[in-house]
């Protein structure tokens, strides 16, 4: 099954254009075949010539990984003993992606990094699986790391059925379907409709720009459990500052209305960064004059990760952000609105010492899973010297590297007993 990009071309033809008309099977390239492709969170090229093969490799110019060389969009590099000739093999592919680069929409060049996806290597935690459809998006936040959190990334329409079922096998009772946008992807009330047959509940993580009216809703035969619709400012002006786009903040409006008139869940997904900091603490207030206080919502904040580790300058520093965080858990604590700040895109506990309760984390710190205490070991994050001691420490993911590379670890402050 061909993937499309969103002008219809393939993820080879898109590749073809990137590298000057290479393909697979063609020579030229210093006299190197281009023998097979892969794709997927890093494409791999298999060049040929005589008896000497080499793999060569692109990934986003985000990725957090030395390179070969880099580009505005891509990074380039090699696999294992570069031979004779190699050299000079990468240093053509550069010149030929940087003079084609620029000629490719954003979403095709996303598509060069979605492949069809392993449904056998599904990750679950706390019983739920993440199924990430595409890394397609109509909006181009500043801060997002989606392309980071490529885990589950399922892009064919039969995989993903499959991924359903080994959802289901493993004993998932929760499927969060993300992307990327997922309502891009036509299927999805198929997708949904096998969910709710196998009983697995879901939830769909959506910016809200299409699945604004009832209209839309009405395609699918059992709709979701939950919707985590991304919603960053009270400000229509600010829209384009926070997603790339203008003009949808009356769709996401009504996105979030007609989900509740649904009867489904909504979860209110809020991202601090330095452009939005000032209207955090009021975010309660606003959701619950305008949606009513059912609504959940989550604050997350900016990480260091794919955009955001290009455009520092979008995450907040965490005291000030740990300032307006208590601001809106007091406020959504006095208004009976359900509050809650993650684990991966949050800040950890000791920045709000008082207010462990309302982290992601305490409800988990009695029983990890294995999934946990991989991510408690991510290279993303590291923990200050004096972490040893606080009360947290088993249960809390740390700090984003980049970020302790920039301004250290004198914000964070160990925890002891009488705060836990």
């Amino acid at each position: 099954m061909a993937l499309l990009d969103a002008n219809g071309s393939t993820a080879a033809a898109t590749l073809a254009s990137l590298l000057g008309g290479v393909a697979v099977g063609t020579q030229g390239v210093n006299d190197w075949t281009l023998a097979e492709t892969a794709h997927g969170e890093v494409v791999r090229l298999h060049f040929t010539r005589d008896q000497t093969a080499v793999e060569l490799w692109l990934r986003p110019a985000t990725a957090q990984t030395a390179a070969w060389t880099e580009t505005a969009h891509f990074k380039l590099g090699y696999r294992g003993q570069l031979p004779d000739g190699g050299d000079s093999l990468l240093a053509e592919l550069a010149s030929r992606v940087r003079a084609h680069e620029g000629q490719l929409t954003r979403a095709a060049l996303v598509r060069l990094f979605e492949g069809p996806g392993r449904v056998d290597e599904l990750d679950m935690s706390w019983g739920a699986v993440p199924l990430r459809l595409t890394l397609r998006c109509n909006e181009n936040c500043p801060f997002c790391s989606a392309s980071h959190a490529g885990n589950n990334l399922v892009t064919e329409r039969d995989r993903m059925h499959e991924a359903i079922d080994k959802a289901a096998a493993m004993g998932a009772r929760m499927m969060l379907v993300t992307g990327g946008e997922p309502t891009l992807i036509p299927w999805l009330p198929d997708l949904v409709a096998h969910m709710r047959r196998l009983g697995l509940r879901c939830r769909i993580e959506t910016n809200g720009v299409i699945p604004s009216s009832a209209e839309y809703w009405r395609q699918f035969a059992a709709l979701p459990d939950e919707l985590f619709v991304s919603f960053h400012t009270q400000h229509p002006e600010r829209l384009q500052a926070l997603t790339g786009l203008s003009g949808t903040f009356e769709r996401k409006l009504s996105c979030i209305h007609t989900a509740l008139g649904l009867g489904i869940h909504v979860i209110v997904n809020v991202v601090a960064t330095t452009a939005n900091l000032d209207e955090i603490g009021q975010m309660p207030a606003y959701l619950a004059q305008t949606f009513g206080t059912g609504v959940e919502v989550m604050f997350s904040v900016a990480a260091p990760l794919q955009r955001a580790s290009a455009n520092f300058s979008v995450v907040p520093r965490a005291s000030l952000a740990a300032a307006v965080l208590a601001q809106a858990l007091d406020s959504a604590l006095a208004l009976g609105v359900r509050a809650v700040v993650p684990d991966v895109c949050g800040l950890p506990r000791c920045v709000l010492p008082g207010r462990a309760e309302a982290f992601a984390a305490t409800d988990r710190a009695q029983a990890l899973t294995d999934q946990d205490r991989r991510s408690l070991a991510s290279p993303d994050h590291v923990k200050g010297p004096n972490c040893t001691t606080c009360v947290h420490d088993a249960t809390c993911l740390g700090i984003w590297r980049q970020y302790a590379d920039n301004y250290g670890f004198d914000e964070f402050r160990p925890v002891q007993a009488p705060h836990a």
